[in-house]
């Protein structure tokens, strides 16, 4: 499997704060967990991932959210195999943005990513795929985000983190945030994402990627914005703590 590896340690240095109104709900609770040096927190955050999508579900509506769990869970456990046999279609590809869109602010993409032509599609997956294979993630993101109509960095890390979690995870908001980066959607934020998770999965040890790391941060915020009771880090000791979030 393809590995990225990143050793500056300044990369885990405490994420600066931000204005509340400008973040994301639940974001500080990431930024939290980002600062814990705990793998079992981490452990028990991720494990919290269905209860979030449910809660998501329940607060958001139309048709696009009724698939999302669905839609979430070929996306964890079988969109990879699907794009290593098929490559990208234009149907995939609007799936993976349903899913995006759904888990994540909606935004009118859909109409234009569906509009892409299939060779163009193709032609930018066959560019992309070698670059996946070889590790270089963050070039793989952005030769998608260049050819394709209505596929950004964070879309375009989408379609990649199925096939390589350790060096395409996908850059939600939550997880820029619980990092300490701004959310901008290029691909210089991107790179210092994909930076800071895999140092944090290389200080948690083995068995964790990147994606990891960023769905953890993505779940702990999901539980505080929806209110969910938690576990949190104790700031001193980097360790998990019983002691229960004051509102």
């Amino acid at each position: 499997r393809p590995r990225c590896t990143y050793k500056n340690s300044l990369l885990l240095r405490t994420p600066p704060t931000k204005p509340l109104s400008k973040m994301r709900p639940g974001s500080v609770a990431a930024q939290d967990l980002y600062k814990c040096q705990d793998p079992k927190l981490y452990s028990a955050v991720i494990s919290r991932y269905d209860e979030c999508i449910k809660a998501l579900c329940h607060k958001k509506s139309g048709p696009l959210v009724a698939k999302l769990p669905a839609n979430d869970l070929w996306w964890r456990e079988q969109a990879g195999t699907d794009l290593s046999k098929q490559g990208l279609t234009v149907a995939t590809m609007v799936k993976i943005a349903e899913w995006k869109l759904t888990r994540g602010p909606m935004r009118p993409l859909l109409k234009r990513i569906a509009s892409n032509p299939q060779e163009r599609v193709s032609s930018a997956w066959k560019a992309a795929k070698p670059l996946v294979d070889s590790g270089k993630g963050i070039s793989a993101v952005h030769t998608l985000s260049e050819v394709l109509d209505g596929i950004g960095p964070a879309t375009a890390s989408a379609i990649l983190t199925p096939l390589a979690p350790q060096c395409c995870p996908f850059m939600a908001d939550e997880a820029l945030e619980g990092c300490g980066l701004e959310r901008r959607y290029d691909l210089k934020t991107y790179k210092a994402l994909v930076a800071r998770l895999t140092a944090k999965a290389e200080q948690l040890g083995d068995g964790w990627s990147a994606e990891d790391v960023g769905r953890a941060l993505w779940a702990s915020a999901t539980v505080s914005a929806h209110g969910l009771s938690s576990m949190i880090c104790d700031k001193t000791t980097g360790r998990a703590s019983t002691k229960k979030r004051k509102r």
